[in-house]
């Protein structure tokens, strides 16, 4: 890892992370410097006093979903556990209402699907969802610059 780590130009993100998609203007898809620079802000928040602050939250939630799904007797671990725990620890640390994670899961899972898709209606559902993110994130943030909050937008929209 660390030589691949000091050959940026064998192993670089800049031109995209995914085959059949062009590089987006985010964090994945940079080199340094502009990387670094991003990644400089979003550090402020994975401080070791902020990552230990989480443990018991992410212990937290591992056991209720892992809780909700036994309740059931059967279910799916992928579906039910494992994209709800990334997506509910992220959205903790962005500061996001519980009563969203299900409306986020549900864009990010049409934004998925339809990267690199040719049927137009998953292209269609993916654009709405996007479209639909975007201006849920504006809102979050225009919140955050006039009401901070202990959260990575917050964080993020107060950097200097």
């Amino acid at each position: 890892m660390l030589a691949v780590s000091k050959d940026p130009q064998t192993f670089c993100n800049g031109g995209g992370v995914r085959p059949d998609q062009p590089a987006m203007p985010y964090m994945v898809d940079l080199d340094d410097p502009l990387h670094k620079r991003r990644r400089g802000l979003v550090s402020r928040g994975f401080t070791p006093r902020r990552v230990l602050e989480r443990e018991a939250r992410v212990r937290e939630i591992c056991v209720e979903l892992i809780e909700r799904a036994r309740e059931r007797r059967r279910f799916d671990f992928v579906t039910d556990v494992a994209a709800w725990l990334p997506l509910i620890v992220i959205g903790d640390m962005l500061g996001i209402a519980p009563a969203d994670h299900a409306r986020l899961l549900a864009w990010s899972e049409a934004m998925i699907l339809g990267a690199g898709a040719t049927d137009p209606a998953c292209v269609l559902r993916a654009t709405a969802a996007f479209t639909d993110y975007i201006a849920y994130q504006r809102a979050v943030i225009a919140d955050r610059h006039a009401h901070p909050r202990h959260d990575l937008v917050s964080i993020l929209v107060h950097a200097v």
